[in-house]
């Protein structure tokens, strides 16, 4: 089981590296023709944009890999469509109310979130039917050619007219663009001509209601936990600083996200199996996070040690200072990549009430940190480093919690896969 998580893991994780350089490559040449308020324009729309795509589909997605019968995915995909559609149309209602109010809002506003939204929810369930079906070389494919796509777009679009516009409508159609491929990568992954009957779908639901319960309401403060913080450095701050506080991330991000994503999509489904055999799951989980110790503590020692001056050699002099912010944030993303198997473990065990609630007593505090930060020390590096041991103490209660649920010698209570009548 740990080989098969390995060789897999493997992929994914060359997948998510070469994407994660392809950005960098692309921030190499914006940084040069883009100014920071114009980069933190587009750092904080991004931020908006955060607040709603990751938990577009309710998180029924995610339920896929543990049902085997092909009717009941064929309802969850369907509760999955229907939620994405619905969470698309009251965002975007929300979005033209803004609009209306604020006459100079951005006009993106006006459709951007429709369909960056449904773009997003439906990418979701065809990455997962891609996963189920085995089929990593087609998500390879599919990961690689949108980032490559619009990377370049980027680029292009910045070497033509350097205006922050283009970066917004390019962040608006790369999940559509994604959902597009993925959809054609999943084709012929479902049974074609299944009958099924609203009260099916409402048994379904009900069966898998703890997803969008709890997982979607927890992917929901994961992204406000990253967003909001954003938005409000951008509002005590300014632009400036939100542009460099990006780019201190985005160096911080690229281990953290590839290993996060591909360890967490490959650990998911093996864990699952091992459900009902605790002991072998927790040891399972010892190997992989100990991997991901070992595979990491040499990229985040150098980012440590020489973050300045890796940040003036790749984005230019000007952008030194991102480095500074980045010293601040270094240990926290160190821990988020270790908690990947620790965050799959946990709704592979149906704890994500525990989760969601540490979630929201952690969103908390890191708002009240660069509040603190702001109003109290009125200082951006205070407010970075209280911001940044929120984070830190955060990802080692979440490994402290699921190593602790695992050990625990009762089983779990397993939802039996009823198939559809």
């Amino acid at each position: 089981m740990f080989s098969l998580f390995k060789r897999q893991a493997v992929l994914m994780v060359g997948v998510a590296l070469f994407s994660q350089l392809l950005q960098l490559a692309s921030y190499l040449v914006l940084t040069r023709n883009y100014n920071a308020t114009e980069l933190g324009a587009f750092a904080q729309f991004n931020a908006i944009m955060l607040l709603f795509l990751p938990w577009a589909s309710l998180a029924f997605p995610s339920a896929l890999a543990l049902v085997n019968n092909e009717a009941q995915r064929l309802y969850l995909s369907k509760l999955a469509v229907f939620a994405t559609i619905t969470t698309a149309t009251l965002v975007q209602l929300l979005f033209w109310g803004y609009w209306f109010y604020y006459q100079n809002a951005n006009p993106l506003f006006l459709y951007g979130p429709f369909i960056a939204i449904c773009g997003a929810g439906i990418a979701s369930l065809a990455e997962q039917r891609c996963l189920l079906a085995g089929r990593l070389k087609q998500q390879a494919v599919v990961v690689l050619s949108v980032a490559f796509l619009f990377c370049m777009s980027r680029v292009l679009l910045g070497l033509y007219q350097a205006d922050a516009h283009w970066l917004l409508v390019t962040a608006i159609l790369q999940p559509v663009a994604l959902a597009c491929l993925y959809y054609l990568a999943a084709a012929k992954t479902t049974e074609k001509n299944l009958c099924w009957r609203w009260s099916d779908l409402k048994q379904t639901y009900q069966q898998f209601s703890v997803f969008p319960t709890y997982q979607a309401s927890q992917l929901a403060f994961n992204a406000w936990s990253q967003s909001i913080p954003l938005l409000l450095f951008s509002y005590w701050f300014g632009l400036d600083v939100l542009a460099f506080l990006n780019i201190a991330v985005l160096l911080l991000v690229a281990p953290s996200m590839l290993v996060n994503k591909a360890a967490g999509d490959v650990y998911y489904p093996l864990a699952a199996r091992l459900l009902d055999n605790r002991r072998v799951l927790c040891k399972f989980l010892l190997q992989c996070t100990g991997a991901l110790f070992i595979v990491l503590l040499l990229p985040f020692s150098l980012l440590g040690l020489y973050a300045e001056a890796i940040y003036a050699f790749l984005f230019g002099d000007e952008w030194q200072s991102a480095g500074h912010y980045a010293l601040w944030l270094v240990p926290w993303y160190f821990l988020v990549c270790l908690n990947a198997p620790a965050l799959k473990t946990l709704m592979v065990l149906r704890q994500q009430k525990v989760s969601f609630y540490l979630n929201i007593f952690t969103f908390i505090i890191r708002c009240s940190a660069i509040a603190a930060g702001a109003i109290v020390f009125k200082s951006v590096w205070w407010a970075l480093g209280l911001y940044g041991a929120a984070g830190c103490i955060h990802n080692l209660v979440i490994i402290g919690i699921a190593f602790k649920a695992v050990a625990k010698n009762s089983s779990p209570q397993v939802v039996p896969d009823n198939a559809a009548t």
